[in-house]
C-alpha cells in the first residue's frame, strides 16, 4: 500500500525529537487509500552509556479508544529511536513505505533493515579480507578437506560449468548475525563504524571456531576440486557448451549437435547439469556431453573439443 505524506515537516520533527517537553506530540497527515489519516508521535527519553536516547512511538488511533478495546500493543506502536549524540534516527521497517523518514537532510536516518544490511556488508568485507591471515594461523586436517570435497563436489561442478565465480573468502553466518541485531549494535556502529566492524569480526572469529574451520576446509576443498575437475576433458567440454548455448546460440530454439562419431542430431537448446554429468537437450531428446564434438548453426561449426583432440 502506498502512503502519501502530506504535512510532514523535517524541522518540526527534529524540534520534537530535541524538545525536553515530553507532553509535546508531533502530528502529521498521510493519505492512505484516498483517506487522510493523522499520525501522532509521542516519545520517552532515557540514557544509554550516559548519552540521551529518545524512543519514538506512533499513536495509531487519534481518538482514545474505549477501555474494552484498548490494546497497548496495537494502539501504541514503536516507531524508532533517536540517538541524540549522533543526531541519528533509526526507524522500524514498516515505516519505509510512507517515506516520511527517508533521506532527511538535517538528521541521519536509517531503517533498521537498511542499517543492518550496511553493517552486514562491511562485516562481510572485513571478514573476507582476513581470510588468508586466519587460514595461516589454522591447521585444517586432510580428512576434513576430503570430507568437504565429497560434500561440495556437485556444487563446484555446477558453478564451474555455469561460469560462476567460486568464493575463497570467509563469509558471515546470516542467522547468527541477525541474532546480534539490536539498537545497541546500531548505536555502537554509528558511534565509530571502523572500530565497531573490526571488533565485531575479531569477536566473531574467536567465538565461532568450528564454523571458521569448516569454512576454511570448504575453501581448501573447492580449490582442490577446481584443479581436479579442470583436468577432466568432459568438464572442459561442458564449460564450452554452456557458454556457447547461453551466448552465441542463445536465441536458437533447436541446435544441431555433431557427435564424436560424426553423426548429426537436432535437440532443443537446453542444458541440464547433474551431480557428475551434463546433458544437452530435453528430457526425452538429449545427448550426454561426452558424446558431443561440436554444434552447428547456419553453416557455422562451434567445436567444444580441446585443440589437441580436433
Amino acid at each position: 500500500m502506498t502512503t502519501e505524506i502530506t504535512t510532514f515537516d523535517e524541522k518540526d520533527f527534529k524540534k520534537f525529537l530535541e524538545d525536553k517537553d515530553f507532553s509535546y506530540l508531533y502530528a502529521f497527515t498521510t493519505k492512505e487509500r484516498d483517506k487522510e489519516v493523522t499520525r501522532k508521535l509521542t516519545k520517552v527519553a532515557d540514557y544509554f552509556e550516559n548519552e540521551p536516547i529518545v524512543l519514538v512511538s506512533d499513536i495509531a488511533n487519534t481518538k482514545f479508544p474505549y477501555l474494552s478495546s484498548l490494546r497497548l500493543d496495537k494502539n501504541i506502536i514503536p516507531c524508532g529511536v533517536f540517538l541524540a549524540k549522533l543526531n541519528a534516527f533509526i526507524y522500524e521497517d514498516k515505516y519505509i513505505a510512507n517515506d516520511a523518514f527517508v533521506d532527511l537532510k538535517g538528521i541521519l536516518s536509517f531503517s533498521k533493515k537498511e542499517l543492518l544490511e550496511k553493517i552486514s556488508d562491511e562485516v562481510e568485507q572485513e571478514l573476507g579480507e582476513r581470510t588468508n591471515r586466519v587460514s595461516s594461523l589454522s591447521e585444517i586436517s586432510t580428512e576434513s578437506i576430503e570430507k568437504m570435497k565429497v560434500k561440495q563436489r556437485a556444487i563446484v561442478y555446477r558453478k564451474m560449468v555455469r561460469g560462476e565465480t567460486l568464493s575463497y573468502l570467509l563469509t558471515l553466518d546470516p542467522i547468527k548475525f541477525k541474532r546480534e541485531a539490536s539498537y545497541e549494535m546500531y548505536y555502537h556502529y554509528l558511534t565509530n563504524p571502523v572500530k565497531y566492524i573490526r571488533e565485531f569480526v575479531t569477536n566473531y572469529i574467536e567465538q565461532s571456531p568450528k564454523a571458521i574451520k569448516s569454512q576454511l576446509a570448504r575453501i581448501a576443498a573447492e580449490k582442490e576440486l577446481k584443479r581436479e575437475l579442470l583436468l577432466d576433458e568432459r568438464v572442459r567440454r561442458a564449460i564450452k557448451a554452456f557458454n556457447l548455448l547461453h551466448n552465441q546460440l542463445e536465441t536458437v530454439l533447436n541446435v544441431t549437435v555433431v557427435t564424436v562419431a560424426g553423426q548429426r542430431r537436432t535437440v532443443p537448446n537446453e542444458i541440464e547439469i547433474y551431480s557428475n554429468k551434463v546433458r544437452v537437450g530435453s528430457i526425452h531428446n538429449n545427448i550426454e556431453i561426452s558424446e558431443i564434438a561440436a554444434f552447428e548453426h547456419q553453416l557455422k561449426t562451434y567445436s567444444i573439443l580441446d585443440d589437441t583432440m580436433q
